[in-house]
């Protein structure tokens, strides 16, 4: 077998374990983690970047959406007239920092869905205000 060692996080919760071959020193210093890739988040050192979509009347006339932390969710004020590929900050949400006794910035990229079909009605008012 090999030798096994396991990890605490800081409020002594075992969080991972490290399995060395019999032949290497469990007890070395240092030690190389890879971490896998979150399906919603992108990392960057201590900050984090998420995307999400709009409508295109959220984006001209402004909402508050919710969105996903790691902590859970929490609500931001879309400004009216935001363009395609805005990024918003949130300080504090992103990843704790290794070493400072604060956190990163989540960064919420917004993108904006056009639809591709319209009925008479949609397209009669997008004219109307087109020519007004």
């Amino acid at each position: 077998m090999g030798h096994t060692a396991r990890i605490r996080n800081s409020r002594d919760n075992w969080i991972g374990k490290i399995i060395a071959p019999q032949n290497n020193n469990i007890t070395a210093k240092h030690f190389h983690i890879n971490v896998e890739q979150h399906p919603l988040f992108n990392r960057d050192g201590d900050n984090l970047y998420y995307r999400t979509k709009l409508s295109f009347t959220q984006a001209i006339l402004g909402d508050e959406i919710k969105i996903r932390t790691i902590d859970g969710e929490t609500t931001i004020k879309i400004p009216p007239g935001t363009q395609p590929n805005t990024n918003f900050r949130i300080k504090g949400k992103g990843m704790p920092s290794l070493e400072r006794r604060e956190r990163g910035s989540l960064y919420v990229l917004v993108e904006i869905d056009i639809p591709s079909k319209l009925t008479k009605g949609q397209a009669e008012l997008l004219k109307k205000f087109k020519n007004a």
